[in-house]
């Protein structure tokens, strides 16, 4: 097993990429076939989002109001039914 500890620079507010960071910081992780990658992200207001990169919106849609919005109605409890 391989323990390694990373800082990433830090970042204003927003979507940022940092597989660069991750890959410079980790030599020979591109010789890794299969494993398991614990990231533990010491900010509370922080977040990971593991995309495919393959559309280039996802970014901007990830960052929409009302793509934020429906993520705090969804995480709120569901009012009981009136009868």
């Amino acid at each position: 097993m391989v323990t390694k500890r990373i800082q990433l620079s830090a970042k204003p507010r927003g979507f940022h990429i940092v597989t660069n960071e991750v890959l410079s910081a980790i030599p020979g992780i591109k010789l890794i076939e299969y494993g398991l990658f614990n990231l533990f992200i010491k900010h509370t207001s922080a977040s990971l989002t593991i995309n495919e990169n393959a559309d280039a919106t996802v970014r901007a849609d990830a960052g929409s109001r009302y793509f934020c919005e429906s993520l705090f109605w969804a995480s709120q409890p569901k009012q009981a039914a009136k009868t």
